[in-house]
């Protein structure tokens, strides 16, 4: 039984990842339709209500099976918590820490997945800038942080918290970069930070504000450039 039961939560955070991803289908199938290319540019705000509609469904019912999961069981007190200074300076020294990490890996290039960004963000500024800035981070950490400790590490413990970190780290980075390479260390690796931000404040709010910051400094000089 205890098999099957996480045969279970694999099998329906699989599918949780899955619903993540759709809202980028319209943006796909309508490119495609229309046969537009990064080369061709245009079509920018088109393309920016494509990913602008369905990101928000997507993100709603991610937020319902979040907030379901935390009403049925919720051991570690995940919620709302008072923002204060401390907390914000506690984001600033995780944000210090994934630049610390992009600058050392750095030296062995740029990511496939950020190098179609940039190529993408020069013809379609708006989309990428929504899609990067705003949607994925409050989808990505709903999925990899909120639902995904809710279903596997629900433990409060030392090694639970530890393991937590390590596997929701692993699988964010796996996402955005599914080969055994030097850049799959620093996806894992801010996936990691990300995961222990929400482990430590236990509120979701953190960890999605800390993502926003990482990813909208770059969308926004990649906007205006």
């Amino acid at each position: 039984m205890k098999i099957l039961n996480w045969v279970g939560r694999v099998a329906a955070f699989a599918g949780i990842v899955a619903l993540m991803f759709t809202y980028q289908l319209p943006m796909v199938v309508v490119r495609r339709l229309n046969h537009w290319t990064p080369e061709a540019s245009g079509h920018d705000l088109a393309l920016a209500v494509t990913i602008a509609v369905p990101g928000v469904l997507v993100g709603l019912a991610l937020l319902w099976l979040y907030r379901r999961r935390l009403a049925r069981d919720n051991p570690l007190g995940i919620g709302r918590t008072r923002l204060t200074i401390k907390g914000g300076l506690f984001v600033a020294g995780m944000y210090a820490g994934i630049l610390l990490l992009n600058i050392v890996i750095a030296q062995f290039g740029i990511p496939q997945n950020q190098q179609t960004i940039v190529t993408l963000q020069s013809a379609w500024p708006w989309t990428l800038f929504l899609m990067s800035a705003l949607i994925a981070p409050v989808l990505e950490e709903l999925t990899f942080r909120g639902l995904f400790m809710s279903l596997f590490w629900r433990r409060d413990t030392p090694a639970a918290t530890l393991g937590a970190v390590v596997s929701s780290g692993l699988v964010f980075g796996l996402a955005h970069e599914p080969r055994l390479s030097v850049f799959l260390v620093v996806y894992a690796g801010m996936g990691m930070i990300l995961a222990y931000t929400y482990r430590r404040k236990r509120d979701l709010r953190y960890s999605i504000a800390l993502h926003m910051i990482v990813n909208f400094l770059p969308s926004l000089v990649g906007f205006f450039r």
